[in-house]
């Protein structure tokens, strides 16, 4: 009887081995069929062959929780939201009490914008006790993307102080301060880079976006002292140059400005409102040629003017940046009583005013609406 059962087992065995053989025959077939023929991205074969492990172990009854959550997620990767809520839904109704089924659930409605419905979901979880990593990241995401910044920072926060997961860094908080930042919520900005700066590791756009948090509320001199502190801790990275010479200028210590300016130029590829700082600079400071060449060189070196004349063809290309060193270069005309050019500036600057106004308001697509130009009327819009 004994040598029976264990020939039987060595049987199932042996027909569990040939299933999983023919299944992985069958899988490898699939995959180099659908890379063969270019329908699926290489990136995507790997959930598709997940799927079918999964598929796998659950047709030989392994039905263990995490293959199950492992399945959904698959399918959450490859972008079927619907067919993974119903599976999520389908195997918690049988289910319950596995917390990663819910979890999975969570995460579908996150990647769907349901924003609510997750963190619900995930409040539901911590009410029994669960503490997964995975969570509380969930929760993290459904509160930032939901624009509880507040919430989401103070969350992230209070896990780092607790020193609890370990799942929780200062790049948590980075993300928190980048919204805030976006949304121009500067004390707040400025509240949560404070603690981002307390923690041990901390990425340089920290210091950039504090600097520039204190700026926005007008304490020019701790700004100065912030990007001075981040040039000093990586030399490298460009917006702290760039913040600094923003900085000078904003305390209208020109000369240092210009200084600043002229190494942006010289080592990074600079943002469109250097050159205003730089051609200000000059202009406040009465060099009034130099800032006539400048000015000139820079619009004539982007193919914008002709013979001191913005181009009708580039009038959609001017961005509010050389809109304001337009304005810049006609104050630099009148000191150096050069008044038909100024005249002609300010009238490619009443074309572009209206054009400018538009693109405060409504963003970069109303500059693809065409610029009228009437010149025998005098109409310029």
């Amino acid at each position: 009887m004994q040598y029976k059962s264990l020939a039987l087992s060595k049987l199932n065995k042996a027909s569990i081995n040939n299933k999983i053989m023919m299944y992985a025959k069958d899988t490898a077939a699939f995959i180099k069929s659908a890379i063969s023929s270019r329908k699926v991205q290489l990136k995507h074969c790997f959930w598709l062959l997940s799927i079918m492990v999964c598929n796998l172990f659950l047709k030989i009854k392994i039905e263990h929780s995490s293959i199950v959550y492992i399945k959904g997620v698959s399918l959450l990767k490859l972008k079927r939201f619907d067919e993974a809520i119903n599976y999520f839904e389908r195997k918690a109704k049988e289910d319950p009490y596995k917390p990663l089924l819910m979890l999975g659930l969570a995460r579908v409605k996150l990647c769907k914008r349901e924003y609510n419905g997750c963190i619900k979901l995930c409040e539901q979880l911590f009410t029994r006790g669960v503490s997964l990593k995975a969570l509380h990241i969930c929760f993290w995401q459904a509160s930032l993307s939901a624009k509880n910044y507040s919430e989401a920072a103070r969350y992230a926060k209070k896990h780092i102080q607790s020193k609890g997961i370990g799942v929780f860094s200062s790049h948590h908080i980075l993300e928190v301060a980048r919204k805030l930042n976006k949304c121009k919520l500067w004390h707040e900005c400025l509240k949560y880079c404070n603690f981002a700066l307390s923690l041990r590791d901390f990425p340089d756009e920290i210091l950039h976006l504090k600097g520039i948090s204190l700026a926005q509320i007008g304490d020019f001199k701790q700004s100065e002292a912030t990007y001075l502190q981040l040039i000093k801790r990586n030399l490298h990275y460009p917006p702290g140059h760039f913040g600094l010479a923003r900085s000078y200028f904003r305390q209208e210590r020109y000369l240092e400005a210009i200084k600043k300016c002229q190494y942006v130029f010289s080592h990074f590829s600079p943002p469109s409102d250097m050159y205003s700082i730089m051609a200000e600079s000059l202009l406040n400071e009465e060099m009034y040629k130099e800032a006539e060449k400048f000015s000139n060189d820079y619009f004539e070196n982007k193919g914008l003017m002709y013979n001191g004349r913005i181009l009708q063809k580039c009038m959609l290309k001017v961005n509010l940046h050389e809109h304001h060193l337009l304005r810049v270069l006609w104050r630099i005309k009148i000191k150096l009583k050069d008044f038909e050019a100024a005249a002609d500036i300010y009238m490619d600057l009443n074309r572009l005013s209206q054009r400018m106004s538009f693109l405060k308001f409504y963003g970069e697509e109303s500059l693809l609406v065409p610029c009228f130009d009437n010149s025998i009327t005098g109409i310029y819009t």
